[in-house]
């Protein structure tokens, strides 16, 4: 048959591909509509069969037209069609289709920061999803003031078990210091399907960024006895606490000195033992970033 042209048309219920007999595709949905015609010089007759089979019946489309449209039904996952035109002079070809159906969108069970959680600039996002079939994950994050940005995720990289997957990007958002930032993660498969966009279905989580470390604007130590009286100005909008550490201590480990400023102060005594000593300080912020103080070295005799 000379200058046959087999058109597939596969129309899912959210979109439409135009593919040759050629090429092996993925749809969306099990309602697959077959748009064939011939270009010779009569009217031709459109069969098709499931499967490689040969024993497998030839099931008539159309007869005796020059186009033929209509709908067969698949399963979900793989199928295969076969397709066999017979022209006027009963001459005929046969093609094969290999058509994959995944009507199902991916589903994200778990996403990581959670909502509330404030950085100190560099998170690590972790995204988890069930899919048999998937194609890409993006993850979106920015603000209205900054505008929002997009990356993806290696698949190959994510941890999988069947169709449970585990993945992870690592993002600098230190250009987001001291703002409020979206994100929400997008999977996609094989098909089409998307789980997670800017819309109502999306899993969209909100965190504060502080890359910022605590100022120790001023800072005191004064003895009384055995009572070592501190006292520390600090400059700090997410402050979470002062701590030290005494290396003359059995165990030695930070221990809270205050959890919360007065006018930007904290001020605290500790009763110390008689003996050689070295306090060391710190100020930490609710996002993690650390600063240090100047240990303080004394002997109590």
């Amino acid at each position: 048959m000379k200058n046959l042209i087999l058109v597939l048309l596969m129309m899912a219920v959210l979109g439409v591909s135009l593919v040759s007999a050629a090429e092996t595709v993925w749809v969306k949905s099990r309602s697959y509509e077959l748009s064939l015609s011939s270009s010779d010089n009569g009217p031709s007759s459109f069969y098709y069969a499931r499967g490689l089979d040969t024993r497998n019946p030839w099931i008539l489309l159309c007869k005796n037209v020059e186009e033929c449209v209509r709908n067969v039904n698949l399963k979900e996952g793989e199928n295969t069609l076969q397709i066999k035109i017979v022209d006027a002079e009963g001459v005929s070809d046969i093609y094969s289709k290999q058509i994959s159906v995944d009507s199902k969108r991916p589903v994200i069970t778990k996403t990581l920061p959670v909502k509330g959680f404030m950085s100190k600039g560099l998170v690590d996002f972790n995204v988890a999803f069930t899919e048999e079939n998937p194609k890409s994950v993006i993850l979106h994050y920015g603000n209205n003031i900054e505008g929002f940005k997009e990356t993806s995720l290696v698949l190959s990289s994510c941890t999988s078990e069947g169709s449970k997957y585990s993945c992870m990007k690592q993002v600098d958002l230190s250009a987001f210091d001291g703002k409020e930032v979206a994100y929400w993660f997008a999977v996609e498969d094989e098909a089409g399907n998307i789980a997670g966009s800017q819309s109502a279905s999306a899993k969209v989580s909100y965190l504060s960024v502080d890359a910022t470390d605590p100022i120790i604007e001023d800072y005191s130590y004064s003895l009384v006895g055995r009572s070592l009286n501190i006292a520390f100005e600090i400059t700090e909008s997410n402050f979470k606490k002062v701590s030290y550490k005494d290396d003359a201590d059995r165990v030695p480990r930070f221990r809270n000195l205050c959890s919360h400023l007065v006018t930007g102060r904290c001020t605290a005594s500790i009763v110390l033992p008689r003996g050689e000593h070295s306090i060391s300080f710190e100020v930490e912020d609710k996002a993690g970033n650390v600063v240090q103080a100047d240990p303080w070295d004394e002997v109590i005799s």
